[in-house]
């Protein structure tokens, strides 16, 4: 599935040297602040804790904002990227990637290669595979095919691998998907596009189903 990249960097550099930095590399249509709001020298988002700069339309680019904000000591990080100045709203993943790898190319990439910062992409494509348990894909794989997508989980055999999954991912805290992405897994991927009904009572049982068993360890903790 394709998804949202995400990209972060590590530097030596405090907040707003790293922000001049950037804005020096800014060329190709990029510049510093929210066009949004009118473009300005001054781009720190207090309320945001990032900084903005925009992009105007330019071939498959099209016009938007994208903020860099700090995660920690010393890594950063591209937080959103919003559409601007009639790009499509929302800009959907392709476009989101596009903006962020034309950031990265024309923009971090200089300041990369002279040793200012270090930048880590993720992969456009999402393998749920890789974000699950042997067991708990296991589970869900033979859950999904063998299911009845018109009654879900109702079918106790059914029932019996869903529950199996759940207790595989509960086990996994560090690595998990997220109720959204498994919700287009099973109609992109898993062939239940014409049961959303049925996609949607899973990805609710899904979140519910983690959450109680998280709570039911806190209790046993005596947290």
């Amino acid at each position: 599935m394709i998804t949202f990249q995400e990209l972060e960097f590590t530097t030596s550099l405090e907040r707003e040297p790293l922000n001049q930095a950037i804005v020096q590399q800014l060329s190709d249509g990029w510049a510093v602040g929210d066009v949004r709001i009118g473009l300005s020298e001054n781009n720190w988002d207090k309320h945001a804790s990032s900084f903005a700069y925009s992009c105007e339309a330019q071939g498959d680019r099209p016009s938007a904002v994208l903020f860099v904000a700090a995660r920690s000591s010393g890594v950063s990080y591209v937080s959103n990227i919003c559409p601007a100045d009639g790009a499509p709203n929302p800009l959907g993943y392709e476009l989101y990637n596009l903006i962020l790898g034309d950031f990265y190319q024309k923009v971090l990439r200089p300041l990369e290669v002279k040793g200012v910062l270090k930048v880590s992409q993720s992969s456009p494509t999402y393998k749920i595979e890789e974000h699950l348990s042997e067991e708990a894909y296991r589970c869900l794989s033979v859950f999904a095919d063998d299911a009845n997508k018109s009654t879900g989980r109702g079918h106790p055999s059914d029932l019996k691998w869903w529950q199996d999954f759940l207790i595989a991912v509960h086990k996994q805290p560090q690595r998990r998907p997220e109720a959204g992405i498994l919700s287009r897994w099973f109609i992109e991927e898993a062939g239940w596009d014409g049961w959303p009904d049925a996609v949607s009572e899973l990805e609710d049982d899904y979140e519910f189903g983690l959450s109680l068993l998280a709570q039911y360890d806190n209790n046993n903790r005596g947290i």
